[in-house]
């Protein structure tokens, strides 16, 4: 994700755009793990969990839940992928 939204984006527009930034990246992090040969239903269920836990981060701490994610600063992991 390299553009954040524009200041004039609200409502249902700004969801959406962010829908859209997220999608490119995700749907190859899925498509990864799948031909890794994890089954696609596994990888759901691991993003699923993943976000759970991350809101669940983030009920506990609002503010350092938006920085970026720690998993962006391991060596060798794309950083394009590792803040989803």
């Amino acid at each position: 994700m390299t553009n954040g939204p524009s200041s004039d984006l609200i409502g249902p527009d700004r969801a959406l755009k962010c829908q859209e930034k997220v999608n490119v990246p995700v749907t190859r992090l899925i498509d990864d793990a799948v031909l890794a040969g994890w089954r696609t239903t596994e990888v759901f269920d691991a993003l699923e969990e993943i976000i759970r836990n991350r809101r669940l981060s983030y009920a506990e701490d609002a503010g350092a839940a938006d920085a970026p994610s720690e998993i962006s600063m391991t060596p060798g992991l794309d950083g394009a992928t590792a803040n989803l």
